[in-house]
């Protein structure tokens, strides 16, 4: 099929070469001959929709496409990389959870977020870094966070006698402590009286003790009926964190029976406390 040039008798020459040069065939893009073209030869590609034009005997140049198959969306080759003139800003907006993340940003300063505090923006890790043993073991030295001074105290209110000559628990001075690690513990114990009647002169033996150590103990001496200030105070040192229970113990001599908290006003009979420091 050949393009007629429809032109006026004075253009009749050029209408004639144009016709000669631009034969126009039409057919599958794969079908369109690959040698014996003449040059400025036409060719249209109906399943492609692209316009070629032969620049010699075996070599087609694409003129242009069809609008229908000319869109990237249609394109076999649609890398991003491979676009000029658009920077990778410029494709889309990132609007999708995942897209931004601050690592892949030039400027990451904290100074530069709005709307964050320095707590914020990292894992409050203060618990598990400034204690013994922590990433900073110098600071965790100072760190009363986990044990500034706690206090328990306990008061008997009833007397309490024993004519055992082992070792029982005094009713009422007796307390419990949980420290949330290693501590000193300050403990003090006293009564109003302690006395021993019946006659021994071996008098009463009184001791302080942690769980099933014992940490101090005294004893008084004295004739039948002799009455003793009953106070015992000591340091205990380098207590394990954990629950501990402080309690008096007290026996006999040898025979009668040994008093304390013999007090008649309520609430004097005695009292039991602990202090607990960091260590």
């Amino acid at each position: 099929m050949k393009h007629q040039a429809t032109k006026s008798p004075s253009d009749q020459l050029l209408a004639t070469e144009w016709n000669a040069e631009h034969l126009l065939t039409e057919g599958l893009d794969a079908s369109k001959p690959s040698s014996g073209l003449v040059a400025r030869q036409l060719y249209w590609a109906t399943d492609t929709k692209i316009l070629y034009k032969a620049i010699s005997a075996t070599t087609w140049e694409e003129l242009l496409r069809g609008e229908a198959v000319s869109r990237l969306a249609q394109l076999s080759e649609k890398s991003h990389a491979n676009l000029t003139g658009v920077t990778a800003s410029q494709h889309h907006t990132k609007t999708t959870s995942g897209e931004i993340n601050l690592a892949d940003l030039a400027e990451k300063a904290h100074g530069s977020l709005t709307g964050v505090t320095a707590d914020q923006h990292h894992t409050q890790d203060h618990a598990s870094r400034h204690v013994d043993g922590g990433a900073d073991e110098i600071t965790s030295k100072l760190d009363f966070r986990a044990i500034n001074i706690m206090q328990v105290k306990a008061t008997a209110t009833t007397t309490f006698s024993t004519t055992s000559t082992t070792f029982v628990d005094v009713t009422g001075l007796s307390v419990n402590i949980n420290l949330p690690q290693t501590g000193v513990i300050l403990v003090s114990c006293s009564a109003y009286a302690i006395r021993n009647s019946g006659g021994s002169v071996f008098g009463t033996c009184q001791q302080l003790v942690r769980n099933s150590t014992v940490i101090r103990n005294t004893l008084i001496t004295g004739g039948d009926n002799d009455s003793w200030n009953g106070l015992i105070t000591t340091l205990d040192v380098n207590v394990a964190a954990g629950s501990h229970t402080y309690k008096l113990q007290g026996r006999v001599g040898t025979d009668g029976t040994s008093y304390w908290d013999m007090h008649a006003t309520a609430g004097q009979q005695g009292e039991i406390f602990v202090i607990a420091f960091k260590y």
